[in-house]
C-alpha cells in the first residue's frame, strides 16, 4: 500500500511539473516557464503554492 502511495505522489509531481512549465511558458515566456518548473522540481509543494499565488498573475 505504501508503494502505491509513493507512486501516486511521484506521478502527481511529474504532472504538476509539466503543467507549471507549460502554463508559465504560455503566460510569461520560455525562460520564466523553465525557472518556475525548476523551482517546482526543487521545492515541491512550496513552489506550487507560490506559483498559484504569484506566477499566474496576468501583468
Amino acid at each position: 500500500m505504501g508503494g502505491l502511495l509513493i507512486a501516486l505522489i511521484w506521478i502527481a509531481s511529474i504532472v504538476l511539473f509539466f503543467w507549471v512549465w507549460g502554463d508559465a511558458t504560455d503566460r510569461h515566456g520560455q525562460n520564466i516557464g523553465c525557472l518556475w518548473a525548476l523551482a517546482v522540481l526543487a521545492l515541491g509543494p512550496i513552489a506550487i503554492i507560490a506559483y498559484l499565488l504569484f506566477g499566474r498573475s496576468n501583468d
